[in-house]
């Protein structure tokens, strides 16, 4: 009676952080919610008994988080310029994420079926904090919309951007995929609704992202929807019909992502036709250095005179000078969210340089850790990867298909936008750990 009580609240607290975890100002209260769960969940697993007795398989990401780790500290204590700050942000970010990858294990190690605090349950509550903020995207829009008669774009809801509200639309697109995938295909699912809402959620998920406007989201969704749409009609090419709604399917989504992609106007329209021309530009950084300081230098223009898109241009530049900067550093400059302008900072004294990061969250992670760094983040996302895909062949897990799409979602979104930082990292830590235990006890309750 005890264990369920806490159990409970913990699914309430878990219900509150998952909504202000986005939400700017609020750093506090995350912190506060995250080490309580943390006491409750591993209480309460601890009341359940040791988590998946008998699976060696768990301790694999675990191990890699601890070796990952120490050698972030290690970096940080011993090849760093800046040693006190590199300390700072290990204490406020990485060492956080962690604790919250441990908080969700033990959440899913203490959730049973037939009780309120069941894997159901979770998945719906995850879903409906998820859902209050793309409905807030969506209503937002509407309402501009009824009062000016234009659709607005780059909306960011409660969040501080739109790339933060792209990432939400992301994992609810996530849950949103699979749960279809598996009612469909399997007659099951874990989210407590009927099939027309979760339909409507489908579609007031993707207006989200046309809204956000995300050009990297868009084209990211497009494609991971392209994945399950293959997914779903795997093992049936040979009926005609399905062929036919699927290519269907595909032409609306690449129609989708490229109006998406353009939706501000000639302005977007102009980046995709100057990227080309704008690369060797780009990649020639010791003579167009606007990517170091776009005050003091001019932006290299193009053959028709005009400067080139700024955007392009910088994360191309960033990216090159990225790999450079590993290159030269390869043990690291010490784990941080702005590792790249701390770099840089070094490497150009001379230079007023602020703080800032590639745009790109595997390249800022990789120069701040090294390329240690860089291989065991690897390991450790690859090992939750094909754990997870080697159980849903075997087991057809709903649990381990989510885990699977969830990590490679953000993983390749790490290529392209700063996401292994700040709530966003802590989100998918979170979503991995209980995803990753859920699946293995699913496992094991069908072996």
């Amino acid at each position: 009676m005890r264990n369920s009580l806490i159990v409970n609240i913990g699914f309430l607290l878990l219900g509150l952080l998952f909504f202000i975890w986005p939400i700017p100002g609020t750093i506090t209260i995350r912190d506060i919610s995250i080490f309580l769960l943390f006491g409750m969940f591993a209480y309460s697993s601890y009341r359940s008994g040791p988590i998946l007795q008998g699976t060696k398989k768990l301790d694999t990401p675990f191990l890699i988080l601890a070796v990952l780790t120490a050698w972030i500290m290690l970096s940080a204590l011993f090849f760093s310029k800046e040693t006190v700050w590199s300390l700072k942000e290990i204490e406020g970010q990485w060492l956080i994420s962690v604790v919250v990858f441990i908080t969700a294990a033990f959440a899913g190690n203490s959730a049973e079926e037939g009780t309120f605090f069941r894997s159901g349950n979770i998945m719906t509550l995850l879903f409906s904090v998820l859902m209050v903020h793309i409905l807030y995207v969506d209503i937002y829009a509407i309402y501009v919309y009824a009062k000016t008669d234009v659709l607005p774009i780059w909306v960011f809801g409660l969040t501080h951007g739109k790339s933060i509200s792209s990432y939400l639309s992301h994992f609810l697109l996530m849950i949103l995929c699979v749960e279809i995938y598996f009612r469909s295909r399997h007659g099951k699912g874990h989210l407590t609704i009927n099939n027309s809402l979760l339909f409507l959620a489908m579609l007031l998920t993707l207006f989200s992202i046309y809204l956000e406007a995300v050009r990297n989201g868009t084209v990211e969704a497009v494609l991971l929807l392209f994945v399950f749409i293959l997914l779903y009609f795997s093992g049936n090419y040979k009926n005609m019909k399905k062929l036919a709604i699927m290519s269907s399917m595909i032409i609306i989504l690449l129609i989708f992502g490229y109006l998406s992609s353009t939706s501000p106007g000639s302005e977007q329209r102009s980046r995709w036709k100057s990227f080309l021309e704008t690369v060797p530009l780009a990649l020639d950084t010791q003579h167009n250095k606007a990517w170091l300081d776009r005050d003091k230098y001019p932006y290299p223009k193009l053959k028709s005179g005009e400067p080139v898109a700024g955007s392009n241009y910088e994360r191309i530049a960033w990216f090159k000078e990225g790999v450079v900067l590993i290159i030269e550093n390869p043990l690291g400059v010490g784990f941080g969210r702005n590792a790249f302008g701390h770099a840089l900072k070094w490497k150009y004294p001379e230079e007023h340089i602020g703080g800032f990061h590639s745009h790109s969250g595997i390249l800022d992670f990789s120069i701040g850790t090294g390329v240690p760094g860089f291989l065991l983040w690897m390991l450790f996302i690859i090992s939750l990867m094909y754990r997870s895909l080697t159980i849903y062949r075997n087991q057809k897990s709903y649990f381990a298909l989510l885990l699977f799409f969830v990590t490679l979602n953000f993983t390749l979104r790490s290529v392209v936008d700063s996401n292994i930082r700040d709530h966003m990292l802590q989100m998918f830590m979170f979503l991995a750990g209980l995803l990753y235990v859920l699946m293995l006890r699913e496992k094991n309750e069908c072996a």
